[in-house]
């Protein structure tokens, strides 16, 4: 008996659970929505101040924010002193009636025309002028910016009136707006030499050689065919399709590439020549595109080539009423007639069969199979335009051989 009343006394007594007690649903639900409130608050909190600690440097001086870090003796960090920004600029005041300070606004000059400085300075149309980078422009400088006009900064009317964020105005000063470049100077004659097979055994290379300004395009060999296409040199076109065969091969492939070795053999014989891409940058890779290929020919490479790009994209189609898109032949062509007083174009050809049914190969250094006539390019078309204008007596086209050639 006592042991059982022992027992009774160790057990626990289990009370009963009052209904009131248990929480209800609705409170429930309304314990989980408060848990999450406050778990997203916590994570906006979170991000916030992630955001600040990593972020806030890089943005710091567009906030006007003060951010100190340690410094090396000499070393300057920040915004660099004294310098304003485009929205406001304080200049000190010109007579003792000038207010102490005086707001400037920017104004975007909108050119017709870029020129040289001097007496009878040479100007060209923006669009189609070949800005050319300066020898002493870093390479990290070279941002080849299209339809960049240049910014001046005006004082803002004392009465308030409103000026407009652009000005057009018929002609810029290279050295005053686009110190960083400049404009290919006026020349007497061209030679326009394009890659046709005409050009085989045409002995025409001495008479392209007697020009002024000699252009070319894409890079095309000269070694071993210096009779029919000379060996001068001062631009050279590139289209897209160079342009990236010359970046996957110069700067992402090692000197062991093949093709790397007989590109740079081809530059080096550029030797202080123009290097002009004259199609699209707008987008930001392919501008980076460009800069590295820079970089990599004129900083490791020892290449004293100068590097040229349009203001904008080179679009004559319209003007010459073509069919598709102008081939990078007929670019050079309508770009060369603004700087050049007479133009001579060779290797324009675009034809399998020549004058006297002989066979023409595409190109003077290989032959392939081609179609001139597709929906993207119209080489025929291109022709007839060529042959009117030397019709008219406005160009000269070398279609026959110059000479020929020795043992022949």
């Amino acid at each position: 008996m006592s042991e059982r009343k022992n027992r009774m006394r160790s057990t626990p007594i289990v009370q009963p659970i009052i209904k009131s007690q248990i929480p209800s649903r609705r409170m429930r639900l309304s314990l989980g929505k408060f848990c999450t409130v406050a778990a997203l608050t916590s994570l906006v909190v979170l991000i916030s101040l992630t955001n600040h600690h990593y972020f806030g440097r890089r943005y710091a001086q567009d906030a006007g924010q003060n951010i100190q870090r340690p410094r090396r003796p000499g070393v300057h960090i920040g915004p660099p002193p004294n310098k304003a920004t485009p929205e406001m600029i304080e200049v000190p005041p010109r007579d003792e009636d000038a207010p102490p300070t005086q707001k400037l606004i920017p104004v975007s000059l909108h050119c017709k025309k870029v020129c040289t400085s001097g007496f009878g300075s040479d100007c060209y149309s923006i669009d189609k002028a070949i800005l050319v980078y300066r020898d002493k422009v870093p390479t990290k400088y070279m941002k080849f910016r299209q339809n960049s006009y240049p910014v001046v900064y005006v004082p803002q009317p004392a009465d308030g009136e409103t000026l407009p964020e652009f000005q057009e105005i018929e002609r810029c000063n290279m050295d005053d707006h686009f110190p960083d470049m400049f404009l290919i100077p006026q020349q007497e004659r061209c030679a326009v030499v394009g890659n046709g097979g005409i050009l085989s055994g045409s002995g025409c290379g001495e008479a392209i050689d007697d020009h002024d300004f000699i252009l070319r395009a894409n890079l095309a060999p000269l070694e071993g065919y210096e009779a029919d296409v000379g060996h001068h040199t001062d631009l050279t076109a590139i289209n897209w399709e160079t342009l990236n065969r010359l970046h996957s091969s110069v700067v992402q492939s090692g000197t062991s590439n093949l093709d790397n070795r007989i590109l740079l053999e081809r530059i080096k014989k550029l030797h202080k020549s123009i290097l002009w891409y004259p199609k699209s940058l707008h987008k930001l890779y392919q501008r980076e595109m460009l800069r590295k290929l820079t970089a990599t020919l004129k900083d490791n490479k020892f290449m004293d080539i100068q590097l040229a790009f349009g203001w904008k994209a080179i679009s004559i189609e319209k003007e010459w009423g073509l069919e598709g898109f102008a081939t990078l032949g007929f670019d050079m062509f309508a770009v060369a007639r603004t700087f050049c007083a007479n133009v001579t174009l060779y290797g324009f050809y675009p034809f399998n069969e020549g004058p006297h049914g002989e066979r023409i190969p595409h190109h003077y250094y290989e032959d392939m199979d081609f179609q001139y006539q597709t929906a993207k390019h119209d080489f025929v078309l291109e022709f007839m335009k060529l042959q009117d204008l030397q019709t008219k007596g406005e160009i000269k086209l070398q279609t026959r051989a110059c000479r020929k050639r020795s043992g022949v």
